[in-house]
């Protein structure tokens, strides 16, 4: 007889695609860890390639990549109507609100800037997990302005986390990059910056 499977959860599968292989490292490690099944790859065509052929559940794409950027990955699976039953999150040092925004506007569900706090990572993968499987997913709110600052983007947009500081603010609002670094770090926040 065959087991009976019912109220058996099957593990989601998650495809982290980076070029770095210490950042594929940390996130399959950890993620592994919280239950998921990762797969990765370490360039844009490798990982484009395993979304269109794979079961995958969530994709963590890099903006940054050697081959193709995230921004012309986005472009063709979202004119493929694949973004609509598989979503992407950008995992990115590219921090500036011309990429967070465009990247939305591709298709991207989510945006988080490296260094991000594996905690923060690990609520918005199970808020987009959980909204595949036909939960409520918290709907991004954009504001109609690209000028706003950063800081008021974090306020108005519910699921994106600043960690560096960007955009036009006043000399004096300014933190050093090392400042922040050191703060992050005390604080509990993973340091990878690429």
């Amino acid at each position: 007889a065959l087991p009976d499977l019912a109220g058996v959860i099957m593990a989601k599968t998650i495809l982290v695609v980076d070029d770095h292989l210490n950042v594929r490292n940390i996130l399959k490690f950890n993620l592994q860890r919280r239950g998921y099944n990762v797969i990765t790859a370490e360039d844009g065509e490798t990982g484009m390639q395993l979304m269109l052929k794979e079961k995958i559940d969530l994709t963590l794409l890099d903006i940054m990549l050697p081959d193709i950027d995230g921004f012309k990955i986005l472009d063709t699976l979202k004119a493929s109507g694949h973004l609509e039953k598989n979503p992407v999150m950008i995992i990115s040092a590219k921090g500036e609100e011309t990429d967070i925004l465009t990247a939305l506007k591709k298709g991207a569900r989510d945006y988080i800037v490296k260094p991000f706090n594996f905690e923060v990572l690990f609520n918005k993968i199970n808020r987009l997990i959980h909204a595949q499987a036909g939960g409520p997913e918290a709907e991004a709110v954009v504001p109609e302005t690209t000028k706003a600052p950063i800081q008021s983007l974090g306020r108005n947009f519910k699921s994106y986390m600043v960690l560096q500081v960007v955009g036009d603010f006043e000399e004096s609002e300014a933190i050093k990059l090392e400042e922040n670094v050191i703060r992050l770090a005390q604080a509990g926040w993973v340091g990878i910056l690429i």
